[in-house]
């Protein structure tokens, strides 16, 4: 399967979606059981806009393991950038509950309340995936991102350093 996700990427990244997709696709008719690779279909298309398309396959993920929080992250990642926040948010914590320790939750609702515009509940999202991995440098980036807003350039440069030492 890695060989087959880092080719998918490569076309992602080349700017040849179609064929990353259909690889991805392809791959998935031989094994309808493959989770991982199903879940980077579902967000190569998501990245495409192809929303409809993509949950389909998140919840064809679901359907076989209804506590798939890597499921659960891409369909409100779909709400989130549809603009449908309310929606984003409890799927997140929905994932969040499966998994209380995982730092990416935290994120992704720390990103949607970004998107909101309501930089204070960002952030403690963003402390909150920091508390439960400091090495989550998502997190980490996305609160410099938040302190740079905010103006504090010392403090976001101070994170931004951080996250270069410690990757």
């Amino acid at each position: 399967t890695e060989p087959l996700l880092a080719l998918a990427e490569v076309h992602a990244a080349l700017g040849e979606p179609q064929q990353a997709s259909e690889l991805l696709a392809s791959y998935l008719e031989r094994d309808a059981e493959a989770p991982v690779t199903r879940l980077a279909w579902t967000a190569l298309l998501r990245q495409q806009g192809a929303f409809d398309d993509a949950l389909k396959q998140a919840r064809a993920v679901l359907v076989r393991d209804p506590k798939n929080a890597g499921a659960l992250l891409e369909v409100g990642r779909i709400y989130r950038q549809r603009g449908e926040y309310d929606a984003a948010e409890l799927v997140f914590n929905r994932a969040l509950a499966l998994d209380e320790k995982s730092p990416a939750p935290h994120n992704e609702l720390g990103l949607t309340h970004l998107a909101r515009g309501d930089t204070q509940l960002a952030f403690s999202h963003f402390e909150h995936a920091i508390e439960a991995d400091k090495t989550f440098a998502p997190a980490r980036m996305n609160r410099a991102v938040v302190l740079l807003r905010a103006g504090d350039f010392v403090a976001a440069t101070r994170e931004y350093q951080s996250v270069l030492e410690q990757d």
